[in-house]
This record gives structure tokens, C-alpha cells and sequence, in this order.
């Protein structure tokens, strides 16, 4: 699917959405006969391409029973979040909010920070704005677990989304957990006025905390070695 990929997006090659089409369609037969075998890979291949229609007819209730078949076998974060936001929104099935509640707590409470975040980051490069608001909401949650990288990471994401409130808002929240990176990244939002006005004393306050617990790391690790 590589291949089709190209071809699609005409990357290397002339664009020829009709060879895309023909070689996604292969690809989807192997990955239909494995899915059927039981190869969970497979199965998440083949809700995806009946659900984004590569070389087939979008089909949100195939997509949808594809999606559920691997959330049965593996109940991963990941299918199940997806199952969730499938019976939240109707994608493929009837809309149960009580059922997508239960799979988002069960989430949630099953999930690391870092893995929160890996599902926000499923949702948050699709082109449907639904999923995107998705995304957004899984920022969110992988920042209440309270780890600073994270939240560091989650601050990038709207960062490069150009949402600078955003950004600002999850930066800080990092600063004040210790995080190193999101203090030198206030600074220079403050010192160069990245979209903000210019607050030198703020860039001095963050940069000076960064280079103070930059010095205290390296001191610890001279002492320990």
C-alpha cells in the first residue's frame, strides 16, 4: 500500500489515481484473507481501508464491525478508543452513549500518559474535524495524568497547530512539573514575542529556572558517577 500511496500523491511518480486505486485493491484482497484467518493486523488494516475507501467503496459498517473485531481480541487502548468514538458519533452503528462512556473510562483508566497521547496522535492528523476534536480531547487527558514530558509533548502538537493559547497553557503547565524544554521554549516565546507580547522579565525568569535545574542535573550526575 506503500506503492498506491505514491501513486496517489503522485510522490516520485506522475500522479495516477487509477494505478493507486488498482494496487490498493490488491493490497486489500491479502489483507481481507488474512483478517478472515485471524491475523489482528490485518483486521485493523481492513477497518481502515473500509473506512478511508483505498481501492474499495467506503463502508462505515464494515469499518465499524472490523473495528470491533479487534477490540474484542486485543483491547488495546487504541481499538478501544476508536469503538468508542464509533458508538459516540454513530460511525457504522447506532449511537449508544452509555456504551462509548464505558469504553472512554475503561481508557482511560487502563492507559499511561504516553499511551493517551499515541491515541491522540491516531486521531489528530485526519482531515475530519470530528476526529481532530477527538484528538484534542485525548491532548487533554494524556495531560491530567500529570507527566510533564507529555504535557511538554501535548504543547508542541498545538504549537505546531499554530494554537499559541493552547500551547502557551500546556508550556507552563510543564514548566511548573520541571520540565526543562518547556521552560527554554517560554522563554523564547516571551523573548522574542512569538505571537505574544514581549515580556523580557518573564524570559528571564524562565530561562534562569531552566538553566538552574539544567546545572543541577548535570551536578547530580557527576556526583553519582
Amino acid at each position: 500500500d506503500l506503492l498506491a500511496w505514491l501513486y496517489n500523491d503522485g510522490i516520485g511518480t506522475k500522479k495516477d489515481k487509477k494505478k493507486a486505486f488498482e494496487i490498493y485493491n490488491k493490497a486489500f484482497a491479502l489483507y481481507l484473507h488474512d483478517a478472515e484467518n485471524g491475523d489482528i493486523d490485518a483486521m485493523g488494516e481492513v477497518a481502515c481501508y473500509y473506512k478511508n475507501g483505498l481501492g474499495i467503496s467506503k463502508n462505515p459498517k464494515k469499518a465499524f464491525v472490523w473495528t470491533e473485531r479487534v477490540a474484542e481480541k486485543i483491547q488495546t487502548g487504541e481499538s478501544l478508543a476508536k469503538l468508542a468514538y464509533y458508538y459516540e458519533t454513530g460511525y457504522g452503528t447506532e449511537r449508544n452513549i452509555d456504551k462509548s462512556s464505558e469504553l472512554y473510562a475503561k481508557v482511560i483508566d487502563m492507559c499511561s500518559a504516553e499511551k493517551l497521547f499515541d491515541i491522540a496522535e491516531d486521531f489528530a492528523y485526519s482531515d475530519d474535524k470530528r476526529e481532530k476534536e477527538q484528538a484534542h480531547r485525548w491532548y487533554s487527558l494524556a495531560a491530567e495524568k500529570g507527566n510533564a514530558k507529555i504535557i511538554k509533548d501535548v504543547a508542541l502538537y498545538y504549537d505546531m497547530e499554530e494554537n499559541v493559547s493552547k500551547a502557551m497553557e500546556y508550556y507552563e503547565k510543564a514548566a511548573v512539573l520541571g520540565d526543562i524544554d518547556a521552560m527554554t521554549i517560554l522563554g523564547d516565546f516571551y523573548y522574542y514575542g512569538y505571537d505574544i507580547e514581549k515580556n523580557y522579565a518573564k524570559a528571564i525568569k524562565f530561562y534562569k529556572k531552566a538553566f538552574e535545574l539544567g546545572n543541577a542535573d548535570k551536578l547530580k550526575e557527576s556526583y553519582e558517577d
